[in-house]
C-alpha cells in the first residue's frame, strides 16, 4: 500500500508545511533554502 493511502486512512501523519503547483517548483526550493519549514514541502501536478 502506498504511503498516501496510509495517510488517507489516518494511519500515517506527515506534517505538510506548504503545497505548491509543479510550475512553482522554484518557489518551493526557495522556501526550502530558507530552512524555516516545519513539515514537508509538497509539489502537486
Amino acid at each position: 500500500m502506498k504511503a498516501v493511502r496510509f495517510h488517507e486512512y489516518g494511519e500515517l501523519e506527515v506534517p505538510i508545511a506548504r503545497s505548491y503547483p509543479l510550475e512553482s517548483v522554484q518557489d518551493a526550493f526557495r522556501e526550502l533554502e530558507r530552512g524555516h519549514t516545519h513539515g514537508k514541502i509538497v509539489l502537486r501536478p
